[in-house]
């Protein structure tokens, strides 16, 4: 277990412990005294910890960088398993990460640390993080990783990219005072992938009325700007965000051209692992969430006027 964490990183909604892999892993795709985090579902949804590797699958297809998350299982408490989503930590003991909520705060005046209410598109694109020659080389590039993770977001329905969970990596280099500015990748996808809607409920879904009214809820959790007094649904912000910055259409539109075969192909294994039975990912559950990927995709590409 790491100590280190306990008490010093914000909890949230879901319980979390951070543990470090041996020096000599057992697994080859788990990288040696490196730092994971085992991260617990809603008491609601045993199941919920599935939704953050399905989302490291699904970017494996799209090309979205995911942080590499696996099932874990810890015996810590002693009163019987506890099973997660076991999730890579993304930078490393010499690197420094700053969250959004730290370079955005000081850009609006009152900036609520807490609730990220006035978390905003529009601030988000003003961040620096790199010398005064290179902001616009900077600037262009995170414009593009705005384009990529607000359309993996809408894919997933992700409603819970809030200013905590973006942010950027200084890398240092050899030379003293030099770093890299890595873009944060897309973690903490739990709040996502229709967790929450029980198996019961499932039937209810091809009725287009009730699909629909569902799907056009789902909104991201920034505003489009501060003067906005409203979240916009994903299609909506996604229509006005490749409007706005037409340079990125294409960007978007290429994450929209993966088939239903490559995602069954990766997630499909998924359903072979041996776990206790009221954490086990069913087939039902599967084929539920891959449809609703499909038809948020669909919907986005009908707003962006995409064949």
């Amino acid at each position: 277990m790491d100590d280190l964490y306990e008490g010093t990183y914000p909890k949230g909604a879901r319980d979390k412990t951070a543990y470090f892999s041996p020096k000599q892993p057992e697994h080859s795709f788990i990288k040696p005294d490196h730092r994971y985090l085992l991260k617990e579902s809603r008491k609601g949804a045993p199941w919920q910890f599935w939704m953050e590797i399905i989302a490291y699958r699904i970017g494996d297809v799209l090309g979205i960088e995911v942080p590499p998350t696996y099932i874990g299982m810890s015996s810590r408490d002693g009163t019987g398993p506890v099973i997660g989503s076991l999730i890579e930590w993304f930078y490393g003991d010499q690197d420094v990460y700053v969250d959004g909520s730290k370079l955005i705060g000081p850009l609006i005046e009152n900036f609520d640390y807490q609730t990220g209410e006035q978390h905003n598109l529009q601030t988000n694109l003003k961040i620096i993080g790199a010398k005064p020659n290179h902001v616009k080389q900077f600037q262009k590039k995170l414009l593009g990783y705005w384009a990529r993770i607000l359309a993996f977001d809408t894919i997933l329905g992700n409603t819970d990219r809030h200013q905590e969970n973006w942010g950027l990596v200084f890398q240092p280099k050899e030379n003293p005072g030099q770093f890299d500015i890595i873009f944060s990748p897309a973690f903490d996808n739990g709040s996502a992938l229709d967790y929450g809607v029980p198996e019961r409920r499932f039937e209810e879904f091809p009725s287009s009325d009730y699909a629909q009214k569902y799907l056009h809820n789902g909104k991201h959790h920034m505003k489009w700007s501060l003067e906005d007094q409203k979240n916009l649904n994903f299609f909506e912000f996604m229509k006005r965000f490749v409007s706005e910055y037409p340079s990125t259409k294409q960007m978007v539109e290429e994450l929209l051209q993966f088939q239903r075969e490559d995602l069954e192909k990766r997630l499909n294994p998924l359903l072979d692992i041996e776990v206790l039975e009221k954490f086990r990912l069913t087939p039902s559950r599967l084929r539920f969430t891959i449809d609703m990927i499909f038809r948020r995709v669909n919907l986005l590409k009908e707003a962006l006027g995409t064949k």
